[in-house]
This record gives C-alpha cells, structure tokens and sequence, in this order.
C-alpha cells in the first residue's frame, strides 16, 4: 500500500518457499549453492490489534444496524468468524432452528477476482448460536429474499448470507473497505475489521471460557497457537 515494507512474518514464509526452491536446485545441480543460506531472517513480531470493550460492542452493533457492513460485524464480533469466512459463508451452512452454524469455506481473493476453497479439517467448525444471533439471521434471511424475490431472482439455500442486492457474494476486500467507510461516519475507535474477530476472542477468554472451547470456536489448531496469539492483552492469565 506505499506505506513501507513487509511484515517480518511475511518475509520468513517468503523465505521458507524460495529457500526449499534453492535447495532442490542445488540438489540437482543446477546451481552451486543454495543462497539463501546465509541470509539473515528478521525475528517475527508479535501480532499488534486493538479490541472494542463489551460496551462498546453493544453500542457498535446498535449502530450499525441497518447498514450495508451489519452482518459481517455480527458474524465477526459474536462468532470469531475470519474476514474470508464470512465471504464465503452460505445459508446451507446455517441451521437456524438448531440453532447452529458450520463454518466450512473460506474465500481466497485474486488479482483478478476470488475463488471459495474448503477449509483444512483443523479450521472447520460448528459454532453454537445465542438466541439473540439466532434472531438477527432469522430477520436477515426474511429480509434479504424478500429483496431478491422483488428482483426476479429465486430463493435458495446456496445463496451467499453476506451478499448485494444483485445476489453477488461480498468479497473480502469489499467488507474491508465498507467498514472503514463505515466507521470512520461515527464515534468509536476506527480498528480494523480483523480486530472484531479479535475483540470476540478477548471476551471469550475474559469471561472464563475454557481457552480449549475459545480456541476451537475461533477455529485454531492448537490451543498454545492461540493463547500466544492475545498473551499481550492478557497479562493477568
């Protein structure tokens, strides 16, 4: 974006790809030495987000209500659900009733548009429902075939629960660029959209929840991964 370099992270996963890359080639001979090897790596930093406080949530999702950037909020804020998972998140993935919701896709955003991949086994997840969130998709679901059935366009379970008017899928980077637009028309702290999955995960923690069902709820793999992740916001634990 013009505004400096890459994250260390970034250049160490760069590395790791170019450096099994240069070492194939050196096995083949096809060069000498692989010159990777004496490159020195920038140590990785510690992760840097801001979270909303429970008031504050409260306030944001009463605000928002009613606007273009409501649902992904709520999906990211309430459930921990990533940017690209809301993106690709279908109503066939919801049971409304039951009251549960399956997080199984992801979206991968391109250059030249987007294609929605399976998440690996380790990122699946079924998410219980609070009543209140229930309600909130209840009233969504209503509300968006109304619009659509007003288009001409036929109601179906495949349809994106994050879309247009025109039945397209909000991408990644459109929710991004919403929000900010968004926020930056009211009163609170303008984070980022990615610190709504953080402030769900702060809360979790918080509140008691066991750090193994807060882990498996914000889909990670390990519970250390996660617990190193927001050590710095919680120096009490």
């Amino acid at each position: 974006d013009g505004t400096g370099g890459l994250a260390p992270q970034t250049m160490r996963h760069m590395h790791r790809v170019l450096n099994q890359a240069m070492s194939q080639a050196a096995r083949w001979q096809l060069i000498s030495k692989n010159p990777l090897e004496s490159i020195s790596l920038p140590k990785a930093s510690r992760a840097v987000f801001n979270v909303y406080d429970l008031s504050e949530t409260k306030a944001l999702l009463i605000a928002l209500r009613g606007t273009s950037i409501f649902m992904p909020v709520l999906l990211s804020v309430l459930l921990g659900m990533r940017r690209a998972e809301i993106s690709a998140l279908r109503w066939a993935s919801i049971d409304i009733d039951g009251g549960l919701l399956s997080v199984l896709q992801t979206t991968e955003q391109m250059n030249n548009g987007h294609q929605i991949k399976a998440l690996k086994r380790s990122r699946t997840r079924v998410l219980s429902l609070a009543p209140s969130i229930t309600c909130e998709l209840r009233h969504h679901w209503i509300s968006q075939q109304c619009s659509f059935l007003k288009a001409g366009m036929h109601s179906s379970i495949d349809q994106f629960v994050c879309a247009h008017a025109d039945d397209q899928m909000m991408q990644p980077t459109w929710i991004t660029h919403e929000w900010l637009r968004v926020i930056r028309g009211t009163q609170f702290p303008h984070y980022r959209f990615d610190d709504l999955r953080h402030t769900h995960a702060i809360h979790l923690l918080t509140s008691g929840v066991s750090p193994t069902i807060a882990s498996e709820r914000l889909g990670y793999s390990r519970v250390g991964e996660m617990l190193n992740f927001y050590s710095d916001l919680m120096p009490n634990e």
